[in-house]
């Protein structure tokens, strides 16, 4: 992957993924949504029980579940680059050691 265009292309495509992912998190499930019912969640909220579920507990799990997905990223990410080792992991720091103690102390 050297070419610059292709890793836009592969960064895009993993855009494309994540909302598509998001998208199909918000839709199905237990209860499932059209499109035009998270439209109109959102465009003309009605108090209905779809909309609630919508703008209560789906769209925010989804985007608190994307949030906490890149920050995962970001902190193995920095893990490596501080170690300077593609195969950094907690355990290097002490953090599997650290939150078993504190487990333990809870």
């Amino acid at each position: 992957m050297q070419s610059r265009w292709r890793k836009l292309l592969v960064l895009g495509a993993g855009v494309i993924l994540l909302l598509v992912t998001i998208l199909a998190s918000i839709l199905f499930g237990l209860q499932q949504f059209g499109l035009s019912d998270l439209w109109l969640a959102y465009s003309q909220f009605d108090g209905s029980n779809e909309h609630l579920i919508i703008t209560t507990t789906r769209v925010p799990r989804a985007l608190t579940a994307a949030a906490v997905g890149a920050c995962l990223a970001v902190a193995g990410a920095i893990m490596q680059i501080l170690t300077r080792n593609p195969l950094a992991s907690p355990s290097i720091f002490g953090i599997n050691s650290g939150a078993a103690l504190f487990i333990v102390i809870g």
